[in-house]
């Protein structure tokens, strides 16, 4: 409609969650997710950490593989940044959306399960010490998507789903004894995180929103200043 920026009829498909904004606004927010490399840090960091957490009750070789394979993540997920980086020089960002939206939103659900696997293997073996850690980290990576993955709030979607579809219910079976207050703890911390990660979206849609209706109508003065003088 006039006095409307143009919007990208695929928006919905590609699961950007920002209905009102054209494609260069959601190029803008893909830009702004990729601009970050907080979660390839955690990935060679963090699991290191928790495996040598972990060999200090036993031998740490369930974790190793993880461990490796994390890393591995981290290294494709550089690899597909820069990759990204290069095809919006010569893509239009309708194209770009179409391209690296789908394979976002894979690499995002990967992401957060990936997370999950040390609950998985250390089942029945864990001490509390290092139970307890594991959950700590859980919520670490959770309040750091709220940040870098809430510009597409899609992604953090994937994330946060792949993070606690399966930690929230094994509380009762890693913490036998504590249960009963850790889980409803985990599912307010859940709430608080998802709630203040979509505020987050909302109030960078709108921000992105501003800035077009401003490029939009400075384009219109100008245009109506052009045709004045002729």
């Amino acid at each position: 409609a006039d006095g409307q920026p143009e919007t990208d009829p695929r928006r919905d498909r590609l699961g950007m969650a920002a209905p009102d904004l054209g494609a260069t606004g959601q190029a803008q927010l893909l830009h702004m997710t990729a601009a970050r490399y907080t979660a390839e840090a955690a990935l060679f960091v963090i699991p290191l950490l928790l495996t040598w957490l972990y060999s200090r009750q036993g031998s740490a070789w369930p974790l190793i593989p993880w461990a490796v394979g994390m890393a591995v993540l981290g290294v494709v997920m550089l690899l597909a940044r820069r990759r990204l980086h290069q095809d919006a020089l010569g893509m239009s960002d309708a194209a770009l959306l179409a391209r690296w939206i789908p394979r976002s939103q894979k690499v995002a659900l990967v992401y957060g399960a990936s997370w999950v696997v040390p609950v998985v293997l250390t089942w029945g073996d864990a001490q509390f010490e290092f139970a307890l850690g594991q959950y700590l980290v859980l919520a670490g990576i959770t309040a750091a998507a709220t940040n870098y993955l809430a510009t597409i709030f899609g992604l953090f979607v994937r994330c946060f789903l792949g993070l606690w579809v399966v930690a929230m219910p094994a509380i009762c079976w890693v913490f036998p004894q504590h249960w009963y207050f850790m889980l409803p703890l985990a599912l307010l911390y859940a709430i608080v995180s998802f709630r203040h990660a979509l505020d987050t979206h909302r109030f960078l849609v709108r921000q992105i929103q501003l800035e077009e209706r401003s490029a939009y109508l400075a384009e219109k003065y100008k245009a109506a200043q052009l045709q004045a003088e002729q």
